[in-house]
């Protein structure tokens, strides 16, 4: 299998290169789908992406348990782009994510208790044949966790500053993903890390 040299690249936001923002959208309520609605009730942000709904549970004062992310399921192959930035989200509930069959853009930074095996787990998942990008800057993953990201079939962007990986890891991904970019810095992460835009492609 031919596979390409990933290409080492500095800090951009969220979002696919074949992904434009879908500003001129209509607007479309989220708290008239139930499912959303039970979302919203949370506190976690939810707002129309293109055809898809943009979900950011980064904010929550308490961050997620187990009760928050089993709220995905009914909405879940409609979530294309999910924030769980600094949630606390832990390697044992990575798999509560398995309703997001349509997630193009998750946010999993600032969570140092996912590591190498919530990795593996999300490698398993249905979003590793349809996420785009993948914010892992301040986990734990280390050099363990390479050959789980090699099985990100569609992966374009990475971010994985801050993390245990090192300069062999590093090289190593050189060799296991596809056509991708690996974002390494800078060390401040952006106020706002999800850009809208990941629910709706340009028209060919």
């Amino acid at each position: 299998m031919d596979r390409r040299r990933c290409e080492i690249r500095r800090w951009r936001p969220c979002q696919h290169p074949t992904i434009e923002r879908s500003a001129a959208a209509p607007a479309r309520d989220p708290r008239q789908t139930p499912a959303l609605a039970k979302l919203l009730a949370t506190g976690m942000a939810v707002e129309a992406d293109g055809d898809g709904w943009l979900v950011n549970a980064a904010h929550l004062p308490k961050g997620v348990n187990e009760e928050h992310l089993r709220l995905f399921s009914p909405a879940g192959p409609d979530i294309v782009n999910l924030g769980l930035a600094g949630s606390g989200i832990t390697d044992r509930q990575v798999k509560l994510l398995a309703p997001l069959t349509g997630l193009l853009c998750l946010d999993l930074s600032r969570n140092p208790d996912l590591g190498d095996i919530g990795l593996g787990e999300l490698a398993r998942l249905p979003a590793a044949n349809t996420l785009e990008s993948l914010n892992l800057y301040a986990t734990g993953i280390t050099d363990r966790g390479v050959d789980s990201l090699g099985k990100f079939t569609a992966l374009d962007r990475i971010y994985l500053w801050q993390t245990k990986l090192t300069p062999t890891g590093i090289e190593r991904l050189h060799k296991v993903l596809l056509d991708c970019h690996i974002v390494l810095g800078p060390t401040d992460l952006p106020s706002q890390p999800l850009v809208k835009g990941a629910g709706k492609r340009k028209k060919k």
